[in-house]
């Protein structure tokens, strides 16, 4: 199942991920999807759900609060 826009995007994902965050994870997802070719659409969909946390966990962290932040942002902060 393609996701059209974040909001379609499962709860879990959607209450704690950013904007930007959200994106990216929507359009890795979609991209997966449209290219894993599996037995069965459970197995497309967790391919699908793996990929995307793994792009968004490479441009995000969870900071001290346990909210994602991008991880430019941080590494700006650590100019100071």
């Amino acid at each position: 199942m393609l996701y059209q826009s974040e909001l379609e995007l499962p709860r879990d994902v959607r209450d704690v991920l950013p904007n930007g965050a959200l994106e990216m994870y929507r359009r890795t997802y979609n991209q997966t999807w449209r290219v894993t070719r599996a037995s069965n659409e459970r197995a497309r969909d967790l391919a699908a759900h793996a990929a995307a946390w793994r792009r968004v966990k490479k441009a995000y962290t969870k900071n001290m609060d346990g909210e994602w932040v991008s991880r430019n942002a941080v590494a700006h902060l650590d100019d100071f």
